[in-house]
């Protein structure tokens, strides 16, 4: 009795681990590769006073935006925003999930008081919505880093004029 029980468990246990360790056979899913730009339309940045204690929001079609201290007026701090639509023509698919992303920053110009200065950069990724800047998108602790990162090096005068990419 001992050996027909040992025997009808084994079949069972055999036939229950015989789909265990496969997905079917079927392809690992499709690798997707896009160029996703941003839209000038809300790119912009947020100019804090922390003399007058007021926001200057600049947005849509600036053709650049500012980030860090004014070197001649260190009341004035800029924070850049830059809108990336991910989905429609040329985005990714809706069922899609990002594995990695890469940001490539051209620098046009740096400016600093002394030459040997360096800027560090902190670059936030964060959800806003509506895509309308307002004063209070300054804050970056009311809007939630989904990820954050610090460029490294910091940023010097021999960066203006190159391209650089980021993850």
């Amino acid at each position: 009795m001992k050996k027909l029980l040992a025997a009808v468990l084994s079949v069972f246990m055999i036939l229950a681990l015989s789909g265990c360790g496969s997905d079917g056979g079927g392809n690992p899913p499709p690798l997707f590769v896009a160029d996703i730009v941003s839209d000038p339309r809300y790119d912009g940045d947020i100019r804090y006073d922390s003399q007058t204690n007021l926001y200057t929001v600049t947005q849509g079609y600036t053709g650049s935006v500012l980030a860090g201290i004014d070197p001649i007026n260190t009341a004035l701090e800029y924070r850049s925003f830059l809108a990336f639509n991910l989905t429609g023509a040329g985005g990714v698919p809706e069922d899609a999930i990002i594995d990695s992303a890469w940001l490539d920053i051209y620098i046009n110009r740096v400016a600093t008081q002394f030459p040997s200065d360096t800027i560090p950069l902190r670059i936030d990724l964060v959800f806003f919505e509506p895509p309308t800047l307002v004063g209070d998108d300054y804050d970056r602790t009311k809007l939630r880093a989904l990820k954050s990162m610090v460029v490294s090096p910091p940023i010097s005068r021999a960066d203006a004029g190159q391209q650089y990419q980021s993850m």
